[in-house]
Order: structure tokens, then sequence, then C-alpha cells
């Protein structure tokens, strides 16, 4: 397959690249400098040729800052509303299917259980609402696309939760995390194989929870993270208590249960990695083991 990404030197694109690489396909990413996807006119250009032909793009861009989205409503908008429908319809154009990476912020929260793909979306910041909006813009535009939501994400490319833990270890300092938010861990290395798996086996158009395979709140994550460095360190990690989300007043609200069912994307996928596996595979490139 031949791919276009856009950020593709995020933290998720930062794997998938080499992974499509690593699996025989070409992959085109341009910077965002080379290829700006709230440039109109350079999004008109991808759908008239001027990039090459394509099987698939990959639509990373984002603007991911939940905090920020409160304020930068029209950044947001732009880049999580705006760009990718155009985006979408270039695809179109082009003869291309589209990937377009969302989140499980789209959820309110409010389910006792987890979240299948088609229960109703209800956000209740600014950054769901613009992520939202983008991904009934993707599908309007191009119904042939896809709609990959992802979940907590984590890598070893760019500053993350676990990357935040690890800094924090290393400096012995003890650390308050939340107990009370439950959502779904979700790899880079995990979500790009998944990612491909789509791609290749030229999934059914629609809606797909793309994540890892631990439901857990934000406490048994850190504890995960813990464990994967005390396995790989032999150090000890510093104490850590668990503590209610209002001892950390932020500006958006976070969702209480944001965990996503993935039975869907196991169609076309092989089974996930367990968190402890996945978060060894983490700590080990964080460390250049």
């Amino acid at each position: 397959m031949r791919l276009f990404l856009t950020g593709g030197s995020g933290l998720l694109g930062s794997d998938l690249s080499p992974a499509a690489l690593q699996r025989g396909h070409d992959v085109v990413a341009p910077s965002s400098a080379e290829f700006n996807i709230t440039d109109p006119s350079a999004v008109a250009r991808l759908g008239s040729g001027e990039y090459g032909k394509f099987d698939w793009c990959v639509n990373l861009a984002a603007y991911t800052n939940v905090d920020g989205a409160e304020t930068q409503i029209r950044e947001a908008t732009e880049l999580n509303v705006i760009a990718p429908g155009y985006l979408a319809a270039a695809c179109l154009a082009l003869g291309a299917r589209m990937v377009h990476v969302s989140t499980d912020y789209v959820f309110g929260g409010g389910n006792a259980e987890a979240y299948a793909e088609d229960d109703p979306i209800a956000p209740i910041q600014k950054y769901g609402e613009t992520k939202a909006e983008g991904e009934q813009g993707v599908l309007q535009a191009n119904p042939a696309g896809l709609i990959a939501r992802v979940s907590w994400l984590y890598g070893p490319s760019k500053r993350c939760f676990p990357m935040g833990l690890i800094e924090n270890f290393k400096a012995g300092k003890p650390l308050r995390i939340v107990d009370d938010q439950f959502g779904v861990p979700s790899y880079t290395g995990e979500v790009s194989r998944m990612l491909l798996d789509l791609m290749e086996t030229n999934a059914e158009a629609g809606i797909y929870h793309v994540a890892g395979s631990d439901a857990v709140n934000r406490f048994q994550y850190a504890s995960a993270v813990a464990r994967a460095y005390v396995r790989a360190t032999g150090a000890a990690v510093p104490e850590m208590t668990p503590v209610p989300s209002s001892e950390f007043p932020t500006s958006a609200v976070r969702p209480t249960n944001s965990v996503i069912l993935t039975e869907k994307v196991r169609k076309y996928t092989k089974p996930h990695l367990p968190i402890d596996e996945a978060m060894d595979l983490l700590v080990a490139r964080c460390l250049g083991l």
C-alpha cells in the first residue's frame, strides 16, 4: 500500500510510519511545514494528485490540548473539525480511503458500562465536542472513511502519562494519582499494528474503537508503569497515593468513565497485548534497554 500520513511526527505517527515501512508499505509523511492540514489550498492539491496517488490517507493531525481547547476554540475547531472534513473530501477526489483518528472523549462518561461504537456520544468539554464534530464531518464528506477512536494513548516518542511518571520515578518524588477516572491505556505500537491491519484488510467503513486490552483507573495505570519500571531496572519507585480527581481541578472536565469496547475491530486484527506486556515494551524503549 501507499500511505499519506498527516501528523506523522506526533505520538502515534512516530510509531505508525516505521511500522508501515517495516511491513513493506510506501509512506509519505510530510511535516506540518510541508503540508499544513488547515490550508485549504494544500489539501486541494492533495486531492488533485499533486502529492501522488495513495491507497490510504491517515489523519493523525489534531489539536490535543484538552484544557487549552476550552479557550483556544478557533484553533481546536480548525484542526479537529474543519480540516478533517476538507481532507476527507480530498481523499474522495483522489480515490483514496481515509482513516481519521478520534478519541474516547467523545463520550460523556456517564455510562456504568463500557462504550460501544454505536453508543450515543455526549462530549462534556470543548476538545471532545470538536472531535465529535470532526468524526461526523469526515463520514459525511467521505462515506468510505474509517474513524479510529483511541483511548489514553501512550508511547516513547512524546510526553505522555507514563513518560512523566518515569521521570518522577527517577527523581524519587512521591506521587498522588487520581483513582476515579477510568479508561483503556493504549500503546502506540499496538495501535499502529491494529490500524495497519484495518487498512491491509480493507476494513468496512465506519467507526472502530482501537485501544488496549485493559480497562483501569489512572492509579491502576500508574501502578502498571511502576511494575514495568521495577522489572526493567530493579530500582524502587516512590510512594504513590490514590486521590480523587477533585484534588486536581482542571479547566476541562474529564469523563469519569471513557472505557471503550474493542470487539468490533477484532474482526480485522489480532488480540491486544495485556497492559503489563505493553508497558514492558514502553519502559524498555524509554530507557534504551
